[in-house]
């Protein structure tokens, strides 16, 4: 099997929190969102949470097709 990665950051702010992909990404649609609702999201996109890196960074997986 073979797998792709991404990073999935957490960003608090005045306004709230924001949650972006590899850096660049920024996923406005799950802003002021729980991090669990996010990563169920992700789940139903394939993605796995791998390793939870720090407070507000986290490495997930998916299978490639």
């Amino acid at each position: 099997m073979k797998f792709e990665y991404t990073v999935l950051r957490k960003q608090d702010d005045i306004y709230g929190v924001k949650y972006f992909l590899d850096e660049r990404d920024h996923l406005p649609k799950y802003n002021d969102i729980s991090l669990i609702r996010v990563l169920n999201i992700l789940g139903d996109q394939g993605w796995e949470l791998v390793v939870k890196e720090s407070q507000s960074t986290y490495i997930l997986k998916r299978q490639l097709k």
